[in-house]
């Protein structure tokens, strides 16, 4: 039975993999460097193909460090940076660097976005006020928004910015918000099930 796990996280600055035993611990580490990009004042973004050459590149060193192969992995955990935009085609290929959480590219759009909120104690609401930071973590929402504005029609538009067009534009707060928990609820029922089948597959 396949007892070892691979951990990865891919981060803002680099990609860090180890290799876990249960029974003795850390047996392999490796890294890899990423290299941040700013073609632009307040841009943050990063080459997505080295986050691939990166995650391909550590994983093998640490099997090889072990001296172990793929068979003897039972599971791989994974985190990543919080949330960045990356804008692909239809095959799933990225069109571009990916735009970082820490990006401060959307700052006009910030200042539009509080003038039409001047009357909504967002501390009250949501514990946070209003900045490039508290935006940052609905960058789907920040790209579209600062792009296409949904368009055309409605091809580009996503249920944050549809969210956003209603609680904000439409001012109906109470739909926005319940729309807002109802993916939240849905959110952690997809956690649930996946938890449930991963103890499931243990087990047998």
């Amino acid at each position: 039975m396949s007892t070892l796990t691979i951990g990865v996280d891919i981060g803002t600055t680099g990609t860090k993999t180890v290799l876990l035993d249960p029974d003795r611990g850390v047996i392999a580490t490796a890294s890899r460097e990423t290299a941040l990009h700013s073609p632009g004042p307040g841009f943050a973004e990063a080459d997505t193909g080295q986050w691939h050459t990166g995650l391909v590149e550590s994983v093998r060193e640490v099997l090889a460090t072990a001296d172990v192969g793929a068979a003897d992995v039972g599971a791989v955990a994974t985190s990543g940076m919080v949330p960045a935009v990356v804008a692909v085609d239809r095959s799933g290929k990225p069109l571009r660097r990916a735009i970082l959480q820490n990006d401060a590219r959307a700052g006009s759009e910030v200042a539009d976005l509080a003038a039409k909120m001047s009357d909504v104690d967002l501390v009250a609401l949501t514990g946070s006020a209003l900045t490039q930071q508290s935006v940052a973590p609905t960058k789907v929402f920040e790209y579209v928004f600062a792009t296409t504005r949904g368009g055309p029609g409605t091809e580009t538009e996503t249920l944050q910015f549809f969210i956003y067009q209603t609680g904000i534009q439409f001012f109906r707060l109470g739909s926005a918000s319940s729309m807002a928990f109802i993916v939240l609820v849905v959110v952690l029922a997809i956690i649930v099930v996946a938890f449930r089948r991963m103890e499931r597959a243990k087990q047998s």
